[in-house]
């Protein structure tokens, strides 16, 4: 069995936003993060791509080339409709190292019981000097869900970021969450 068998099993990853909420705050993550970052040549993974809102708004904003991962029931809506997805757990990504140019990692890094693992096979599949955008909701005190198995201050994220190899470019906050942009 595998890690994405379990969490299968478990029905962790299920949609909490409306629609209309993810769809703006990837425009905005997009927008701001990934456009301005990116040649439209690009190779992007989108991980934690969800029901395939993100992958949508990518193709919209002229990117030629996006693959997207995730599991469970969001993976077979996105299939369904006809999205480039693969059915992967976020730390093991079937593709080859050095694939990507961008990896778009947004509200998925805090469903991983161990982030450091994670970190280093999303290392594993950027090309050299790829950049990756990370965004993960701030958790007050006291706020816990149980899909949200890494929780952490934005310092300690900094420091695994760095720790799995990544160097800082931007890091930014907006809307209960924070956010940043990190070259191989």
């Amino acid at each position: 069995m595998t890690v994405a068998d379990h969490y299968d099993a478990l029905a962790i990853y299920r949609p909490c936003h409306t629609e209309a909420d993810e769809g703006a705050a990837h425009r905005s993550a997009i927008s701001t993060w990934v456009q301005p970052f990116t040649k439209a040549d690009a190779r992007i993974a989108d991980i934690g791509c969800g029901r395939g809102i993100s992958l949508q708004l990518f193709k919209e904003a002229g990117a030629e080339s996006v693959d997207g991962y995730c599991m469970g029931e969001d993976a077979d809506v996105a299939i369904a409709a006809g999205l480039n997805v693969t059915r992967a757990d976020q730390s093991e990504i079937p593709a080859a190292d050095g694939t990507y140019d961008f990896l778009y990692c947004r509200q998925i890094l805090e469903h991983s019981p161990a982030p450091l693992i994670t970190l280093r096979e999303w290392w594993r599949i950027m090309k050299p000097a790829a950049l990756m955008f990370i965004q993960v909701p701030l958790c007050p005190e006291g706020w816990v869900t149980r899909d949200h198995l890494s929780i952490m201050p934005r310092n300690c994220w900094a420091w695994t970021f760095q720790r799995a190899g990544f160097g800082l470019v931007l890091r930014g906050f907006e809307a209960n969450e924070y956010a940043w942009l990190v070259r191989k």
